[in-house]
C-alpha cells in the first residue's frame, strides 16, 4: 500500500505489526483534530510495518461508537489513547466489551479514492441506503455482543450443560430466535450459554428444556445416526445449571418447545 502525503493528511494512519496481532494505539488529540476538520469523513488506516500489502481501511463513521471516553486506555500516560489489536480480522479495543469482524476492510485499496476518501466498491453500495444498511448491521452486531456478555455473565462464563468454560467454544444461544421476536432479542433471560455442538442442536430443535431447565430430547432421536444419538443421550434429562442474575423466563422456554422443538 502506497501512503502518500494526501492520504496521510486526511486519514489517521497507524503502523502495526501482524506478528503482534496488529497491535495499535489511537491518540485522542489526533482523532479530535480529524473530526474537527472532516467530521465523520475519514478513515483509520492500520498497516503492517513489516509488509505494506497487509492493511485495514476502517471508515471512522462505522467504529466511532467504540472510540469514546468510556473505552480509553487506563495506562498511565499524559495523553489519552485507545489501545487495540486485530487478530484473524477481529478488531478489539481494550476495555471495550465488543469485538468486530473487519475482514471486509482488509488489504482492499479500492475502498479509498485517489484523495484517500472512503468510497463504495459495488454498484449496490453507490447509495446512502446501502451505507445505512451496513451501519445498522454493525449496530446489530454490537447489540448481540452485549447480549452475549450478559448471558455468559449470567452463567459464570460456562456452558450450562457441559461445564466447558473455554468461552471461544461457547455460544450465547437465543431461546426465542433473534428473528422471531424483537422484544426478546437482548433480554439475558432469553439466553443460554451452550457449547457449539449443543447450540446448533438446540437451534434446530433436536432438544429443548422444560421449565425447570431439564433437557428434553425429541422423540425422533431413535431415528438418528448412532453417533448423534450418543451426543444427545449424553445430555438426556440433564438439568442446566441455575443462572446467577437473570432467571430464564418460562414463556421463552415454552415458545422454543412449541415452535422450534421437533416433537
Amino acid at each position: 500500500m502506497i501512503i502518500d502525503n494526501k492520504v496521510l493528511a486526511s486519514n489517521y494512519v497507524r503502523k502495526a505489526s501482524k506478528s503482534n496481532k496488529f497491535w495499535f494505539s489511537l491518540h485522542k488529540n489526533k482523532l479530535d483534530k480529524l473530526i474537527l476538520e472532516y467530521q465523520d469523513d475519514f478513515n483509520i488506516i492500520i498497516y503492517d510495518g513489516e509488509d505494506s500489502n497487509q492493511f485495514y481501511i476502517l471508515p471512522y463513521f462505522l467504529i466511532k461508537h467504540i472510540l469514546v471516553e468510556e473505552y480509553i486506555s487506563k495506562d498511565k500516560r499524559p495523553d489519552k489513547r485507545w489501545v487495540g489489536s486485530i487478530n484473524n480480522h477481529i478488531l478489539r479495543i481494550r476495555n471495550c466489551p465488543f469485538d468486530f469482524d473487519v475482514g471486509l476492510y482488509f488489504s482492499n485499496s479500492n475502498l479509498v479514492d485517489k484523495d484517500g476518501k472512503f468510497q463504495k466498491t459495488t454498484d449496490e453500495e453507490e447509495n446512502d441506503y446501502a451505507i445505512q444498511n451496513r451501519t445498522i448491521e454493525i449496530q446489530a452486531r454490537v447489540k448481540q455482543s452485549v447480549f452475549r456478555k450478559n448471558v455468559l455473565l449470567n452463567f459464570k462464563e460456562t456452558c450450562c450443560l457441559t461445564g466447558i468454560n473455554e468461552t471461544q467454544l461457547i455460544v450465547a444461544s437465543h431461546i426465542v430466535p433473534w428473528a422471531d421476536r424483537i422484544e426478546s432479542r437482548l433480554d439475558p433471560a432469553n439466553g443460554l450459554p451452550l457449547f457449539v455442538t449443543y447450540d446448533k442442536l438446540f437451534d434446530l430443535g433436536y432438544f429443548s428444556f422444560d421449565n425447570s431447565l431439564k433437557v428434553i430430547l425429541t422423540s425422533k432421536t431413535k431415528n438418528f445416526s448412532p453417533e448423534l444419538q450418543l451426543v444427545l443421550n449424553g445430555i438426556n434429562d440433564k438439568k442446566a445449571t441455575e443462572p446467577n442474575i437473570y432467571k430464564i423466563k418460562n414463556e421463552y422456554l415454552e415458545y422454543h418447545r412449541d415452535t422450534i422443538f421437533m416433537r
